[in-house]
């Protein structure tokens, strides 16, 4: 699923570039392969998301170039600024579902070094859109 560059016509990799502390498992590299082509080069990286993280993403997408899909593990107020600025950033911002328990939580599988509960993995979605539905209690 590579493209070919505008000046020497080279075949480039296409990317998915994941923000995230947490190591890419088997089965979610599969689900992006999946999605975006076997050949899809897939980045993880931890960086801080700062004051405006539309501009940190957009560096991050600049910088590595041919990105066709990140995915940022970020507070839901950042989430929602990334998925706002998804026209102007060009990309698609996907994100991670778990599998859930006949209780509707979370599926457990582990503990990663830190203590932190490691969740199993179903599938990806694209996030277009978050809306905010409220109504007076």
């Amino acid at each position: 699923m590579g493209r070919i560059s505008r000046g020497d016509q080279e075949r480039k990799m296409a990317k998915v570039i994941r923000i995230s502390r947490h190591p890419l498992g088997g089965d979610r590299e599969a689900a992006l392969k999946a999605a975006f082509g076997d050949d899809v080069e897939i980045v993880t990286v931890d960086v801080p998301y700062g004051d405006d993280p539309v501009a940190t993403v957009g560096q991050l997408i600049d910088r590595e170039g041919d990105v066709v899909a990140v995915e940022a593990q970020a507070p839901f107020p950042v989430t929602m600024k990334l998925v706002d600025a998804n026209r102007k950033l060009g990309v698609k911002f996907v994100r991670a579902e778990f599998k859930r328990g006949a209780d509707g939580r979370a599926v457990v599988v582990g503990q990663d070094d830190n203590g932190r509960d490691i969740l199993a993995f179903d599938r990806y979605v694209e996030l277009r859109r978050i809306v905010i539905d409220t109504a007076e209690l």
